[in-house]
């Protein structure tokens, strides 16, 4: 212990030992008599997170407790739980020791600016899968915001302050509600890092306030240009009622996420790399605007909106875009702006190219002459035409455009992986009759409990094997009952070179088409160049089984596909 004296009523100094190993540096700051400070474990020589706790304060036990609850959260992105002790004879206070791995927090960065979509959707991505497993043991944070999410040097997400910290904040200590809370807080952040503005209401987090418009919270899109599918799946979790199927999980958060991440990457976007880069930014620079602008003269980017902005003049609410994962083309202008259309005419008619300006004659001795060469343009675009018409007489027409034609399915199996909370199987001795050329034979899901598929679990379905790459155009799919949303999905990656169905997770999928089909049979259009071996029919949202009784369950009876030959 160290010799210096212990102040009245457990306040500490700088310099004190706690445990024998815990040295205080310096104290950060204080919620409800309780001092958090950094300091160090001098037995391994790492940075630490204390909290002290003075004598005989009525949350002690409920402190010490959330502590040995939030030990279990053995996931790295969290900052976990090293020591716990209450005083005693051996203690003048109680002290909770957390881990301290440095960085900079989320709401530091972003008082500059919002973030690129690349890093906005990692950000949110490794939280929800961080906090999915510890929502289906029971346990949540309860207080979630920018200054409890840490960037480290490496780009790393860590969180910190689990369970204790919604304690500190008056949460109550079973924490009821604590999942929902959780989900909307993801959105949340998802939202202040593609706005630079925090829309979580009561809670203080050193953000501007989100904008609305009549009432309404803006969209990212209505305010820089976002990615459509990022700002869909943003909607879907903060604002459910904006359209789409509302994200209400953990879990359906990073599925859907993940389906971003991977069109942003096949765009080259690395967000780990590029949040490294901003750290390494701000530690220069120091971790507070006022160190910034002292130290170098480098003020923070201005927010992209006022704090609060009452009915903006010539604003137009956007139609929201549809909820779906990313195109297989690349996206474009994830953080440009869009390029403005050509100005009208001076008489207001849309502008016209020019044409380009006939040969001019030039006089010369007297008399009228054309420049020299002037021929050779007009021959060689006769030549052309010539070549094109010989070509597309000999192959029976001009630039004739392929043709769809069956693509038989060469093998069908069902997809239920347990790395997705199923249990590897889903009737499979089932599952041939979906591509048995009978639609009054059917595979069939299991009955689920109400809002099941997703909340609990991201979906269920069949893989195509089409035997080799095929391009395929089209599905045609007759259920056996609906609607039913669900998802085409072919392997993430190189697709056409892939020789093996990956049946590990969905995550190993992506989405060319989400849809909602309520017909049938229904035709699906699959988006140009969609070539693949293999395609996921992936449900994420059942009907109501026959019956009622709040039991979701639907067929495949049917499906059929083509391909351009």
């Amino acid at each position: 212990m160290s010799s210096e004296p212990m102040l009245p009523d457990g306040e500490m100094t700088a310099g004190q030992m706690l445990g024998g190993r815990y040295r205080l540096d310096h104290r950060t700051r204080s919620v409800d008599e309780v001092s958090i400070w950094a300091g160090e474990d001098e037995t391994l020589s790492r940075p630490v997170t204390v909290y002290v706790i003075p004598p005989n304060h009525p949350r002690t036990d409920a402190l010490i407790g959330a502590s040995r609850r939030a030990a279990q959260a053995i996931d790295p992105r969290f900052l976990r739980v090293l020591d716990e002790m209450p005083d005693g004879p051996s203690e003048p206070v109680s002290f909770i020791v957390t881990e301290n791995l440095g960085g900079v927090a989320l709401a530091d960065l972003l008082s500059f600016g919002p973030l690129p979509d690349a890093d906005a959707a990692w950000v949110a991505r490794e939280v929800a899968a961080a906090l999915a497993p510890m929502h289906d043991a029971g346990f949540s944070h309860g207080a979630l915001d920018p200054t409890e999410i840490i960037i480290t040097a490496s780009g790393l997400v860590r969180i910190k302050g689990f369970i204790i910290d919604a304690l500190l904040a008056g949460g109550a200590d079973d924490l009821a509600g604590g999942e929902r809370a959780d989900v909307a807080a993801i959105g949340y952040l998802l939202y202040a890092g593609l706005t630079g503005t925090w829309p979580g209401g009561g809670r203080k987090v050193p953000l501007p306030e989100a904008r609305y418009w009549q009432g309404v919270l803006m969209r990212p899109s209505a305010q820089r240009d976002v990615t459509p599918a990022l700002d869909g799946v943003c909607m879907q979790i903060v604002d459910p009622g904006s359209g789409g199927t509302p994200l209400r999980s953990a879990a359906a958060i990073t599925l859907a996420l993940d389906r971003v991440l991977a069109g942003l990457a096949r765009q080259g976007l690395i967000p780990q790399d590029d949040l490294a880069a901003r750290v390494a930014k701000a530690q220069r620079v120091g971790n507070s605007v006022t160190e910034r602008v002292g130290r170098e003269g480098l003020a923070p980017a201005a927010p992209v909106a006022p704090a609060y902005q009452e009915e903006p003049t010539n604003m137009v609410y956007p139609a929201p875009p549809a909820p779906v994962a990313p195109p297989v083309a690349p996206l474009t202008g994830l953080s440009r702006p869009l390029t403005p259309p050509p100005p009208p005419s001076a008489q207001g008619s849309p502008a016209v190219a020019r044409l380009p300006k006939a040969p001019k004659l030039y006089r010369a001795t007297g008399k009228w002459k054309l420049p020299r060469g002037w021929w050779i343009a007009p021959v060689v675009a006769v030549i052309i035409v010539l070549v094109l018409v010989i070509r597309g007489c000999s192959s029976g027409g001009i630039l004739a455009p392929p043709q769809p034609t069956p693509a038989p399915v060469a093998a069908v199996s069902d997809f239920n992986p347990t790395a997705d909370k199923g249990d590897g199987h889903e009737n499979p001795d089932q599952v041939a009759l979906a591509t048995d050329g009978d639609p009054a034979s059917c595979w069939t899901t299991r009955a689920y409990p109400q809002d099941y598929i997703p909340t609990s679990k991201p979906g269920v379905g069949v893989v195509l094997d089409f035997g080799s790459a095929t391009t395929v155009s089209s599905l045609t799919l007759t259920m056996g009952a609906v609607p039913v949303n669900l998802s085409i999905m072919v392997p993430s990656g190189d697709a056409a070179q892939t020789d093996t169905a990956p049946m590990t997770s969905v995550t190993d999928w992506t989405s060319v088409l989400d849809t909602t089909v309520s017909t049938q049979p229904e035709t699906l259009t699959l988006p140009d160049g969609t070539t693949t071996r293999f395609v996921l029919i992936y449900l994420t949202k059942l009907p109501e089984a026959e019956g009622g009784n709040g039991i979701q369950q639907t067929s495949i009876c049917e499906v059929t596909a083509t391909g351009l030959s």
